[in-house]
């Protein structure tokens, strides 16, 4: 939700210095929701924010990135879904299983949909989750799936939600540990994936 932050950008940047080019849309167009309203309280109306971007909206935004990056020769494609982006990875991959070799989630929030999102998806995962997050109904759900043999799942129970972006601490030392564990897990899937 807290798209641009700092530890983002970072997250990012250490996977693009890796070797893999790395585009992250605005689909929030510049309205992120912003970690003053962390926790959100009822009357700041989260529902109605996240609800008011729909798959099929962020779909085109990430369809005009996949349809930029084809246009510089880029044939192959993951996509990473940090805290609600998950969800939007999922569909993304469900929707076009053409475009994706794979897919990971961060601190995934799927809103109670992972059996029913992930067990129709047919691509590799990678899944980092943290303390509260979804992780074996995730596990559960990609077992029957043909990327389930491919998958890596790794659970953080030390972390909060967001360790990998908006709330992570880069500059504690076991923060900065996780999050290097999970881009070494990570890069090592997408070379082996795409």
């Amino acid at each position: 939700m807290w798209y641009f932050w700092l530890q983002f950008q970072q997250f990012c940047d250490r996977v693009a210095a890796a070797g893999f080019l790395v585009a992250a849309p605005d689909i929030f167009r510049g309205q992120p929701w912003t970690l003053d309203k962390f926790p959100p309280k009822p009357e700041d109306n989260f529902q109605g924010w996240i609800q008011s971007y729909t798959f099929e909206a962020v779909d085109k935004d990430i369809n005009a990135t996949v349809n930029a990056l084809k246009a510089k020769e880029v044939t192959k494609f993951a996509m990473l879904g940090f805290c609600w982006g998950a969800a939007q990875a999922v569909q993304a991959a469900i929707a076009h299983p053409q475009t994706y070799s794979a897919v990971g989630f961060l601190h995934p929030s799927l809103f109670g949909k992972e059996r029913e999102l992930c067990s129709k998806m047919q691509i590799p995962l990678f899944l980092a989750s943290a303390s509260g997050d979804p992780y074996e109904s995730i596990q559960e759900a990609m077992s029957g799936t043909k990327g389930a043999s491919k998958s890596v799942y790794r659970q953080y129970n030390n972390m909060v939600h967001g360790f990998c972006s908006a709330r992570g601490n880069f500059d504690d030392p076991e923060d900065a540990k996780a999050v290097g564990e999970v881009i070494g897990l990570l890069t090592d899937f997408l070379r082996a994936n795409l």
